[in-house]
């Protein structure tokens, strides 16, 4: 492929001509290459025409809301894909008479990882923006791979980031950033969970320290001390309750100041209480996880939330994984863990009697200790 002026651009079967984002006609020549190399002499003019009037393409909603007089007072127009997901939405203002746009990023399961603040359009009328959202490059924001560095935005007229930066010239008291988006990242465990979301700007952007961390965990020994108060105050007497292992999940968050909190639900979703860390007790958590082991899989999901010893105790020549959710790397046994969030995972060997190990932590104490126990059994 060579551009009109016979300059050979790329070749092979492919030819990609990447993003081509900017309104026009784009002309180009082809050439064929014989299998021994030998170029044609003559060449093919091929014409590219990019739009962007993308209206009629697209779904979308417009609505416009009326007061008792008829006067309008709001308006507004959606735009979804093929499948009726949300791409885009605008909303005017009507004293201005200014087009506000937002629009989102998705990943490759379809989900929203990434949703811009709203910004002025250079448009006065409702039309789809497929320049909104570029990136440092220039280049669309088509998936969440141009978002991974994280990446700024490009401050080109017209863009959301050109919006938020100090070329602005329509609007001066809008903050400047090169950060214009919040951010979702998810867990790579197949659970599909939420796992980090960074607010907009340089100090919550993802990699910051500040973003709002969230995983869930299931409910071991948490409230074992619970149901002994309950059974020797409440109903003094009743001794067939011992435990609520595995009837109930934990859900743990840090958030944009590092503050951790736990909130514990039953199986219908109805919290059962809150807490957060201190240092007024010590708890210390066993437990055992035997070969396919019904509730925890030959695995268990823990999280620590200071810097806590941790014994793994592997019997009957059983080896075992432990791995950091939030960067999804295997990492070394070390007796001291630091504060996050791990998945353990016993490998499964040949060996009859072999069981399998772990938990969590507790929900309100800061120094914990989890020990790991792999025990022979049935």
């Amino acid at each position: 492929m060579y551009t009109p002026q016979d300059v050979l651009i790329t070749s092979g079967l492919q030819l990609p001509v990447g993003r081509l984002i900017n309104p026009g006609t784009y002309s180009y020549k082809l050439g064929a290459v014989s299998s021994t190399g030998c170029a044609s002499p003559a060449k093919a003019t091929v014409t590219l025409t990019i739009t962007n009037d993308c209206d009629g393409k697209l779904n979308w909603i417009e609505t416009t809301a009326y007061n008792q007089t008829s006067t309008i007072v709001g308006s507004s127009k959606a735009y979804f894909d093929y499948a009726g997901k949300p791409l885009q939405s605008q909303s005017k203002n009507l004293t201005s008479g200014k087009i506000f746009t937002s629009g989102i990023v998705k990943d490759q399961y379809d989900r929203v990882v990434a949703s811009s603040l709203p910004a002025h359009m250079v448009n006065s009328t409702f039309k789809y923006d497929v320049r909104f959202m570029l990136d440092a490059s220039g280049a669309d924001v088509v998936d969440f791979n141009d978002l991974n560095s994280p990446t700024g935005f490009s401050e080109d007229a017209g863009t959301v980031g050109w919006y938020y930066s100090a070329a602005n010239t329509l609007e001066q008291n809008t903050p400047i950033t090169k950060f214009p988006y919040s951010r979702t990242k998810f867990y790579e465990d197949g659970t599909g969970e939420a796992m980090l979301s960074a607010a907009p700007g340089e100090a919550h952007k993802l990699g910051t320290g500040h973003e709002v961390l969230s995983g869930t965990f299931p409910v071991i020994q948490e409230l074992d001390e619970y149901i002994q108060l309950r059974n020797t105050t409440v109903l003094s007497g009743q001794t067939a309750l011992t435990t609520l292992k595995q009837q109930g999940v934990q859900q743990v968050t840090r958030d944009q100041n590092g503050k951790f909190a736990i909130g514990i639900s039953d199986k219908s979703g109805k919290t059962l209480m809150t807490a957060r860390p201190g240092t007024w007790k010590t708890i210390s958590n066993t437990q055992t996880i035997k070969k396919n082991d019904p509730a925890f899989m030959d695995r268990l999901y823990f999280y620590l939330l200071s810097a806590s010893p941790v014994t793994l105790a592997p019997q009957a020549g059983a080896t075992y994984t432990v791995t950091n959710l939030l960067t999804n790397l295997l990492m070394w046994y070390h007796q001291i863990m630091e504060i996050g969030f791990r998945v353990f995972i016993g490998l499964i060997l040949p060996v009859p009697a072999l069981h399998l190990l772990v938990l969590p932590t507790p929900i309100a104490m800061a120094t914990l200790l989890i020990i790991f126990m792999m025990m022979p059994g049935d």
